[in-house]
C-alpha cells in the first residue's frame, strides 16, 4: 500500500469558494481510497499560493524529508492549490530527487510520459499567468487612458475626480484659486517656493491644508497645465499628453515656473529612436569582452552603405549586419513544435482554457461582491454625514477612499469582461507562429521583432561573424521545441540543488526577466 501525504490550501479571499479546506481534504481522501493508498499525514495553509513561505508547507517538507523512504506521493486537489508561481516547478524537482512525486488528483500528471514537462508547466503556470494577465491589462488600460488625456488616478489638490465619456478625468474645485495664485507668485520672480507657500497660508488660512512637500509637488505637476504625464515602462516611451480636463495655467507658464525652481534652462526630452536596420542592437554581445555591441553604417568602395554590428573602441569585433540577420533566421527555423507534440498541446490547452474561464468567473463574482460592500459602506457614510454624525472632512475623506476602491474594481471588471477565452485559436496561432517564426520575424516591425527576441532568448546572443553560439532560450520554448531535429538551444543552468533531469523543468528556467510569448506560446 502506497503511503501518501496530502495538502490543502486556500487564500483568505477564497474561503467561501468551492475548494474549501474540507472539500480539498475529502477529494484527496476519496482518491486515496480508490487507489488503495494510505494517507499518513495531512497539512494545510490559509494563505497565498505565490510563495512557499507557508507554515503548513514547511511542516510538510520536514515530514517528507524524515519519511522519504516510505512516502512516495504528495497529493493536492488541483495544481492551483499547490502553487500559483511558475518557479514552483523547482520545488517539484527537489521532491523528485527525494523519490517523491507531487501530483493533483483532479489533474493527474503521468511522470512516465516523456511529454509530462509540457503538461506540468502549463498547469503550474495557469494561476501565475492569470495574475500576470490581470496586472498587465490593468496597467495597459491605465497607460492607454493617460495617452488619451484621461486621469485614472486620485485627483491632485485643486481638482476633483470627474467622469468624461465614462472615463476618469478632473474638474477644478474650490481650491483651484490657490493653485493659480501659487503659480502666479512663483512666476513673478519675487518669491521662492517657501515664501510663496507662507504667503498663501497667511491669505487663505486653514483652507490651504497642504504640507511643504505637497506644495513642492503641486508646483511641479504638469497636470495643472493640461498635460498628463506618462512615465516610461519597459521599452515603451513616456511623454506628456494633452488632457481632456480644464487646465489651470498655460503650458508656457508651467515651464517658466519649472525654470525658476530649477534655476536652469529647461531642456527638451531626448527620445531614442529604434533603427529598423539594426533590430539586434541590444541583443548582441561581444564574444571577446562581453560588452553590448552597437551598430552603424559604413560606405563601401563603390559608395554603397553597409550595416555593421561592432564593439566599442579598442576591440576589433565587427561583422556585417546582413550576415547576423541571415544566420538568425536560419537559427529560428529550428524553433518549431514537432508533430508528435501538437495533439498533446491542444489537449492540455483545452483543459487550461476550461480552468481559466472558471477562474475568470470566480474573480468577477468576488469583485462584484466586494464592490457591493464598498457601495454599501459609502452609502452608510453619506447617511451618517446627513444625520450630523460625522463632519464634512471625515465624510470627504471616507467618500474619496471608497470611490477610489470602487473605481479600481470597475477597471478590473471591465478588463475581465473584455478578456477572451479562444484558447484553440490562440494555440493554433502559437504553433503556426513557431513553425513559421522566420517569416513572422522578418515581416514584423522593429518593436515586434524585439518582443520576439525577448520572448525566445533568456540571455543575449553571441555571433562570431559566421554562426551563433548555442543560445540560452526561454524554458517554455525549450520544452516545446527541443525534440525538433533542427533545434539549437539550451536552458539556463539550474540551481545545483535542483538537477535537470531528462524530462524535468528546472526552477531557474522560468525567470521574471523573460517576457511571455505574447499571442504565441503563453496562456494569454
Amino acid at each position: 500500500m502506497n503511503e501518501v501525504v496530502t495538502y490543502a490550501r486556500i487564500s483568505t479571499d477564497e474561503s467561501k469558494q468551492k475548494h474549501s479546506l474540507g472539500t480539498q481534504k475529502t477529494i484527496t481522501e476519496n482518491h486515496a481510497e480508490q487507489s488503495n493508498s494510505k494517507i499518513v499525514a495531512h497539512f494545510k495553509d490559509d494563505c497565498s499560493g505565490f510563495s512557499f513561505n507557508r507554515k503548513g508547507w514547511k511542516e510538510l517538507e520536514t515530514f517528507c524529508k524524515a519519511h522519504k523512504k516510505t512516502v512516495k506521493h504528495v497529493w493536492v486537489a488541483e495544481w492551483t492549490r499547490f502553487s500559483r508561481n511558475i518557479e514552483s516547478i523547482g520545488v517539484i524537482n527537489v521532491f523528485l530527487k527525494m523519490g517523491i512525486q507531487i501530483n493533483a488528483v483532479e489533474q493527474m500528471i503521468n511522470y512516465k510520459d516523456p511529454n509530462y514537462p509540457i503538461i506540468l508547466s502549463i498547469h503550474i503556470s495557469t494561476g501565475h499567468a492569470f495574475r500576470n494577465r490581470l496586472s498587465q491589462d490593468v496597467r495597459k488600460n491605465i497607460r492607454t487612458a493617460k495617452r488619451n488625456g484621461y486621469w485614472p488616478n486620485n485627483a491632485p489638490f485643486g481638482y476633483n475626480n470627474f467622469k468624461i465619456n465614462g472615463k476618469g478625468s478632473l474638474i477644478p474645485n474650490e481650491n483651484a484659486e490657490i493653485v493659480k495664485r501659487a503659480y502666479q507668485l512663483l512666476k513673478s520672480g519675487n518669491y521662492n517656493m517657501e515664501e510663496a507657500r507662507k504667503s498663501l497660508l497667511l491669505h487663505y488660512g486653514n483652507t490651504m491644508r497642504i504640507s511643504k512637500n505637497q506644495f513642492a509637488r503641486m508646483l511641479q505637476n504638469s497636470v495643472y497645465a493640461g498635460l498628463v504625464k506618462l512615465d516610461p515602462y519597459g521599452e515603451e516611451e513616456g511623454g506628456l499628453f494633452e488632457s481632456v480636463h480644464e487646465e489651470m495655467i498655460t503650458p508656457a507658464d508651467f515651464y517658466h515656473v519649472q525654470d525658476i525652481i530649477s534655476g536652469n534652462t529647461r531642456k527638451g526630452v531626448i527620445i531614442k529612436l529604434q533603427n529598423p536596420d539594426f533590430p539586434l542592437r541590444g541583443y548582441l554581445t561581444c564574444n571577446h569582452d562581453y560588452k553590448n555591441l552597437t551598430a552603424s553604417k559604413s560606405k563601401g568602395k563603390l559608395g554603397k552603405k553597409y550595416g555593421y554590428y561592432h564593439c566599442t573602441k579598442g576591440c576589433k569585433t565587427r561583422f556585417r549586419s546582413d550576415l547576423a540577420h541571415g544566420e538568425l533566421l536560419k537559427l529560428m527555423k529550428g524553433y518549431s513544435v514537432p508533430d508528435s507534440s501538437k495533439d498533446v498541446l491542444k489537449m492540455v490547452f483545452k483543459d487550461v482554457g476550461d480552468q481559466y474561464n472558471g477562474d475568470k468567473v470566480k474573480e468577477m463574482k468576488k469583485l462584484a461582491i466586494e464592490k457591493d460592500k464598498l457601495e454599501t459602506m459609502k452609502a452608510n457614510v453619506e447617511d451618517r454625514y446627513y444625520s450630523d454624525q460625522i463632519d464634512a472632512e471625515d465624510y470627504n475623506n471616507a467618500s474619496k477612499r471608497y470611490s477610489k476602491k470602487i473605481e479600481e474594481i470597475n477597471y478590473q471588471l471591465s478588463i475581465l469582461q473584455e478578456l477572451d477565452s479562444d484558447f484553440d485559436e490562440k494555440l493554433n496561432f502559437a504553433i503556426d507562429f513557431l513553425n513559421d517564426l522566420p517569416t513572422f520575424y522578418k515581416n514584423s516591425s522593429i518593436e515586434i521583432q524585439k518582443e520576439i527576441l525577448g520572448s525566445i532568448f533568456s540571455e543575449k546572443l553571441e555571433f562570431d561573424g559566421i554562426k551563433y553560439r548555442t543560445p540560452i532560450v526561454n524554458p517554455a520554448v525549450h520544452q516545446l521545441c527541443r525534440n525538433n531535429k533542427g533545434y539549437r538551444g539550451v536552458m539556463k543552468k539550474a540551481d545545483p540543488l535542483v538537477e535537470d533531469q531528462p524530462h524535468s523543468v528546472t526552477r531557474l528556467g522560468f525567470e521574471p526577466r523573460t517576457p511571455s510569448l505574447k499571442g504565441t506560446c503563453s496562456t494569454n
